[in-house]
């Protein structure tokens, strides 16, 4: 169990710092999935989800493929109130049939997070309401999870230029965020927010959410970090603000310095930074 705790932390972390650890609790996981002596099926599954989540050599279709799979097998466990399930330091309470549900929707909130990499907003709807039903019963009230899930669906609507029903669901993430103090995921419902806006060309009303996120504590985070200095830079491109771009320059700066993985965001980020130097240029 505590390898799927360290797969956990690896999947949060954006900070790079589990990183390096990523091929050991891989193998490990693998390990201990083929291993004859684990008496808990529940154990098994669990670690079935933590290593196809953690496990980069595999695409996002086969990923979408083993993760139903895995929902399957989950739902169709005949012994979930004899399975042993205790483990104190995770995310579940030691009764195995609510253990059961909340790794079933643990399984749900992965497939539509993965569905919305891969776009398919169908496949995300398809499995959202099971999601938000199991993660509200009063006896898992997964507020986090919850938070989440209608983080993804606010991200799926705004695809598709669905303001008002992306506005909704941005703000409920917000809501429940604030209220349970997760910083992380309040930053992400507010960049959702901006998104609108700016998609309204509502330049200062989208502004405003990304400056309220600075204050929050995303110091270690890099992909909230990009996401919301590349929203700035979007903002100051489009309104050729160059004191936007004066304002955050050294703390633009400071985030490609300290960001040794170079993560998939850093380009965008380098492309609008770039353009910004380029009309400040212009100008002077």
């Amino acid at each position: 169990m505590i390898l799927n705790v360290e797969a956990d932390a690896l999947i949060h972390d954006h900070s790079g710092f589990f990183e390096t650890q990523r091929n050991d609790i891989l193998s490990q996981l693998k390990s201990k999935i083929n291993a004859k002596n684990i008496k808990s099926n529940f154990s098994i599954l669990y670690a079935n989800l933590s290593m196809i989540r953690i496990d980069k050599s595999i695409n996002d279709n086969k990923k979408y493929e083993l993760l139903k799979d895995l929902l399957e097998t989950i739902k169709i466990q005949t012994n979930k109130n004899e399975d042993l399930t205790k483990n104190p330091i995770s995310g579940f309470i030691d009764d195995s049939v609510i253990d059961y549900m909340i790794l079933e929707s643990e399984v749900l909130e992965e497939i539509i997070h993965l569905a919305y990499i891969l776009n398919d907003n169908s496949l995300i709807f398809s499995y959202i309401e099971e999601c938000k039903i199991i993660k509200s019963n009063n006896n898992i009230n997964d507020q986090e999870g919850l938070s989440v899930i209608h983080l993804n669906e606010g991200n799926s609507y705004l695809k598709q230029k669905k303001y008002i029903k992306s506005l909704e669901c941005f703000n409920q993430s917000l809501s429940i965020s604030k209220r349970i103090g997760n910083e992380k995921i309040e930053v992400s419902s507010n960049i959702g927010l901006s998104k609108i806006h700016f998609g309204k060309n509502e330049y200062n009303l989208s502004l405003n959410f990304l400056i309220e996120s600075l204050k929050l504590n995303i110091l270690n985070d890099f992909d909230l970090l990009y996401n919301v200095y590349n929203g700035i830079l979007k903002i100051a491109v489009k309104t050729k603000n160059i004191d936007l771009y004066n304002e955050y320059e050294k703390d633009i700066t400071n985030i490609f310095e300290s960001d040794l993985n170079k993560g998939y965001l850093y380009d965008e980020l380098l492309s609008n930074f770039n353009k910004c130097k380029e009309f400040n240029k212009d100008d002077n």
